[in-house]
Parts: C-alpha cells; sequence; structure tokens
C-alpha cells in the first residue's frame, strides 16, 4: 500500500526538480539575453533576431520548442521602460508555461525570469515579445 505512494513522491520530486531547472534556465536567459540587448546598439544581431537569438540559446529543447512538459516554446520580451538611450535600462523577460505532472494533469505554472541592465548603445532592434 505504501509503495505506490511512495512512488508518486519521488515522481513529484524528480518533476519539482525539472520545473525548477527550467526556472534557473529561464533566468540564465533573460541575465544573458539583457547584457546583449544592453551592448548590442548598432552591432549586426546574432543569428538575426535578437529575441530568437535568446530563444534559441535555452538549455533544453522543450524550452526552446515547447515540447514535452513546456506547453509552448519560451517567450523573449524586451522593454524598455524609460525609452531608448544610453544609460537608460533595458529589460528582459523570458516565460513559459510548465505542466507539473503532465499526465495526471496536474496543473500548470508559469515559469518567469526577468534581468534588467542599462543601455551601454543606442539600439536598432525592436522591442516587444516573441
Amino acid at each position: 500500500m505504501v509503495v505506490p505512494f511512495i512512488c508518486l513522491l519521488v515522481l513529484a520530486l524528480v518533476d519539482f526538480g525539472k520545473g525548477v531547472n527550467y526556472w534557473l534556465d529561464a533566468n540564465h536567459l533573460a541575465s544573458e539575453g539583457a547584457r546583449l540587448a544592453a551592448v548590442l546598439g548598432d552591432q549586426p544581431q546574432p543569428g538575426g533576431d535578437i529575441k530568437q537569438w535568446i530563444q534559441q540559446q535555452a538549455e533544453t529543447s522543450e524550452l526552446r520548442n515547447g515540447s514535452g512538459s513546456v506547453t509552448s516554446p519560451a517567450q523573449v520580451c524586451i522593454s524598455f521602460p524609460d525609452g531608448r538611450g544610453i544609460g537608460k535600462p533595458v529589460t528582459v523577460t523570458v516565460s513559459a508555461t510548465y505542466q507539473w505532472i503532465p499526465f495526471i494533469g496536474a496543473g500548470t505554472l508559469d515559469i518567469t525570469g526577468s534581468s534588467t541592465m542599462r543601455q551601454e548603445q543606442l539600439p536598432t532592434y525592436a522591442d516587444g515579445c516573441t
């Protein structure tokens, strides 16, 4: 009688660990993206659109493609809360929806990572979400 409960508990702990890993990855992507957005300015964008490039740097294919426990690809948002200009902040937010223990439909959780840095060059890329 106790074995199914222990198995479910172990499964829940493993799934919780995956969720924490995705949250850490989202924070890392936001930090890396904010640094890139702060220094990019007039320089050519790495591989095209900066938001897509940030999204493709995710450590797991689930965050990149929205497969498995992540219900859609990670969304990258770049915003300029005080406008564009050297010394003004640029904020990058990375978010995804994570489904806890998907085979029993335990619910979803929004995973979000955010980072703000000051612009070192005038940006030429568009803000918004992808």
